[in-house]
């Protein structure tokens, strides 16, 4: 029962460790989404310009 209980903990400790890394995954990803949107918005800018030309 005592090695179950480690292993328990164990697990516990590895589904904390992957939750907090998909958190972090998440923000990264957020953020590079916003990023892209800024460029896209950027880039149809610049395109909009150059059709005035």
């Amino acid at each position: 029962i005592e090695e179950l209980k480690e292993k328990n903990n164990s697990l516990s400790q590895e589904v904390q460790n992957a939750q907090h890394q998909r958190e972090e995954l998440e923000r990264e990803n957020n953020h590079l989404k916003e990023q892209q949107n800024g460029w896209q918005e950027r880039l149809q800018a610049l395109l909009g310009r150059m059709e005035e030309v």
